[in-house]
């Protein structure tokens, strides 16, 4: 039987092409028999992400369709990730599944570092899981929503620990913190294990692609050579950026 899927994003009026091009290549793959299931599609618009994905959460529940695909809109997905997400995808067993994508702690450098936006949690703060396990399904306590896809058993569990609604936040007493991460933290508490496929991943377009072969050419050279900071990070320092630079 088809799953009925509806897709979300948020954006503040454009999207990157790439984005667009990855989610037409759902429906396409769809027309072509090659996906068996149903799709829709809904966005929200503005420029607060914690309340846009907050709209978007409410606006799925009132749907009332069964599975919901975030994707960010600068993250490319294809109709392989989505297949493969969806194998491993059970309301039961697994309500919470990911992909991954890279981010990076400096993205105004000129090399930016990149680390899987998959994440443990060690005391109140997160730590990517670096390196990436190649090609497994393995849970972690959280991650970004830019390729998600959930079931809506998870809502009702939610609403009855958090009455007020409220999903996403930026608040973890006088720190700060995602408001993607926020959700996740929310999950955990109410025990909704999330499942990441490793063998999936999107790219990420920032000033340029991210995707597995930057972050395995960076760790190989840059990553080669740099310091290891306390927080676990590995961070490259000015010298290291521009002697590659050069090469």
């Amino acid at each position: 039987m088809a799953k009925d899927i509806l897709i979300g994003w948020c954006d503040n009026g454009t999207v990157e092409s790439r984005f667009m091009d990855g989610i037409l290549s759902l429906y396409m793959a769809k027309e072509r028999g090659e996906l068996d299931v149903n799709l829709n599609a809904t966005h929200t618009m503005g420029n607060q992400i914690f309340l846009q994905r907050q709209q978007m959460i409410e606006g799925w529940e009132e749907t009332g369709i069964e599975w919901f695909l975030s994707v960010d809109t600068d993250v490319v997905i294809t109709p392989q990730h989505f297949k493969q997400l969806l194998e491993i995808a059970d309301k039961d067993k697994a309500p919470v599944v990911c992909g991954i994508y890279f981010v990076s702690p400096n993205l105004n450098d000129p090399l930016m570092t990149p680390m899987p936006c998959i994440f443990k949690q060690i005391g109140h703060g997160f730590k990517p899981i670096h390196p990436l396990p190649i090609n497994q399904k393995i849970e972690v306590d959280a991650a970004g929503m830019g390729l998600v896809l959930m079931h809506k058993s998870i809502l009702p569990k939610l609403k009855e620990k958090y009455p007020d609604g409220v999903y996403f936040d930026t608040a973890l007493g006088e720190k700060s913190k995602g408001e993607d991460l926020s959700f996740f933290m929310k999950l955990k508490e109410i025990g909704v294990k999330v499942i990441a496929h490793t063998g999936v991943i999107g790219k990420h377009m920032k000033r340029f692609c991210v995707d597995e072969n930057y972050y395995s050419l960076w760790w190989q050279t840059v990553g080669a050579q740099i310091q290891q900071t306390q927080s676990g990070l590995v961070i490259p320092t000015n010298d290291d950026i521009q002697k590659l630079s050069k090469k």
